[in-house]
């Protein structure tokens, strides 16, 4: 019979709080998943963890998926980050894996539009 493959299970955490993962080494290798969304609702992430150093800032030698914060700028229309800004982040971090685990929204969106949005992403 053939085996099937293991799925990856990630962790998931804000960075903007204590890591678990740095305090267990069972954990420190494990799949982590973290988002910019983080960054855009405390500015000051942007430069203490979300560079080329977010693994040694979160205690973690495990692969990193980053999530890209979507969500929280449709739930912040006062965010200005834009796509370059997501853009920018992404060329810097060192991470393996980048994803938009929601849909964000655009400049032409009309309310009904946003509120669709923010209904399936949920």
């Amino acid at each position: 019979m053939m085996k099937r493959p293991r799925p990856t299970v990630w962790l998931g955490q804000s960075v903007d709080t204590s890591s678990l993962c740095a305090s267990y080494p069972e954990l420190q290798k494990a799949s982590f998943l973290t988002s910019l969304g983080c960054a855009i609702r405390r500015p000051s992430l942007k430069v203490t963890h979300f560079g080329e150093d977010l693994r040694k800032k979160l205690g973690v030698t495990g692969p990193i998926m980053i999530d890209s914060g979507g969500f929280v700028l449709m739930k912040n229309p006062s965010a200005t980050w834009s796509l370059k800004t997501v853009a920018e982040f992404i060329a810097k971090i060192d991470a393996d894996v980048f994803v938009s685990l929601d849909l964000p929204p655009s400049i032409g969106d009309t309310g009904p539009d946003r509120l669709l949005k923010i209904r399936r992403s949920n």
